[in-house]
């Protein structure tokens, strides 16, 4: 049983897209060789829990690693209208600002931030392709004072949206391309739903999107086949983000009791769905977890997308199932490319048995250079 576990994701690597197939699909396929061949994922790593587990221990060591190299960044600073700070984690960046042609924006995950190893990959594959690298902290994030009543979550697409403008307004001649991971993804995505034609990214590479955060929440807390451990993985993410959180928002009591939100309620929450009901919602002024959620899907909105996007979903993510991932919808709006992988977890996609190095930074980098260069022909 336990060698036909390891031999199945070996066998079964192929990579599947789903299109709307013009000539501008095609011709963006045709330049991208890893759309087109395989995924061998690691043999030890038979399965999405097995990516998750490698991914928070080995696959996350901060710093310079034998996995993955450290990368040098310049923190810039940006205040929201609000009075709320964000911040930009800028890579490559090079003395003469305006010989900068083309800029890859990332939105990390949940907890991740520059120094994450998943968003490093990144950097260092953007890099090779001389990209200028900046990556977004939300509020609260990466050291990030929390100024106002206001945490950085899923549905941060205002301050998404004012950052990118801003990166705009600093450098109009450069292109601008987003790679968002997980929560990230889903909030550049989202941002592309919304801003329709007037989107300022060229295009958008999504990573194990949440398409609909409400059975992602449902879906983590199932008995089988996980035994319910990616819900308490995520839950135990968020309790130790509400603990730094704690502290600065003591800052505004009346805000606290105006939105009903009781810290020792909150750590006592049994699943991350009823954590974000008793925090997140409330704090981001939704009424509950359903309607934070459905504020922050794209699953019936991509219609609206008028911008190339390639989601990259893993059918074995255990966080986010592949029951949600929205097929019909990528084959009828023609800037979609759904790429699809048997194996590889929720922002893993680990390959190589010895040495195990994430893979999906190559598509996705592959793919924003295709569309820009189609483009400018």
């Amino acid at each position: 049983m336990l060698i036909g576990s390891i031999i199945k994701p070996q066998i079964a690597s192929h990579i599947q897209l789903y299109y709307k197939r013009t000539n501008f699909t095609e011709s963006i396929i045709s330049k991208c060789p890893s759309l087109k061949g395989r995924f061998l994922p690691t043999c030890w790593l038979f399965n999405g829990m097995l990516h998750v587990i490698f991914e928070g221990t080995l696959g996350d060591i901060p710093g310079e690693s034998i996995f993955c190299p450290e990368v040098l960044y310049t923190k810039e600073q940006v205040f929201l209208p609000d009075g709320g700070l964000m911040s930009i984690d800028w890579a490559n960046l090079p003395q003469s600002q305006s010989s900068i042609s083309k800029i890859l924006i990332i939105g990390p995950g949940i907890t991740g931030n520059s120094d994450s190893q998943y968003v490093r990959v990144i950097v260092i594959e953007a890099i090779k392709k001389n990209y200028t690298v900046a990556v977004l902290h939300g509020r609260g994030i990466a050291n990030n004072e929390l100024l106002t009543f206001k945490v950085h979550c899923a549905c941060a697409f205002d301050d998404y949206a004012y950052i990118i403008d801003h990166i705009h307004s600093k450098h109009p001649k450069a292109n601008l391309v987003g790679v968002g991971t997980s929560m990230g993804a889903g909030i550049l995505l989202k941002y592309a739903v919304l801003t329709g034609e007037n989107c300022k990214l060229k295009a958008l590479a999504a990573v194990a999107t949440p398409f609909y955060h409400a059975h992602a929440a449902k879906n983590a807390e199932n008995f089988w086949p996980y035994f319910g451990l990616p819900g308490k993985f995520i839950l135990n993410i968020l309790r130790r983000i509400s603990k730094t959180f704690q502290p600065q928002l003591e800052k505004w009591p009346e805000e606290l009791k105006r939105c009903g939100i009781d810290f020792s309620d909150i750590g006592k929450s049994k699943s991350y769905y009823d954590f974000d009901d008793k925090f997140t919602a409330k704090i981001s002024g939704f009424k509950g977890a359903e309607e934070y959620y459905n504020e922050a899907s794209s699953i019936n909105q991509l219609y609206k997308v008028k911008i190339p996007v390639l989601a990259l979903s893993s059918l074995d993510d255990p966080v986010i199932s592949a029951e949600v991932i929205p097929y019909k919808e990528f084959c009828e709006n023609e800037k979609l490319i759904l790429m699809t992988t048997n194996n590889g977890g929720h922002v893993g996609w680990f390959t190589g048995n010895f040495m195990p190095k994430r893979w999906f930074q190559v598509p996705c980098v592959e793919y924003l250079e295709a569309v820009l260069t189609t483009q400018e022909n």
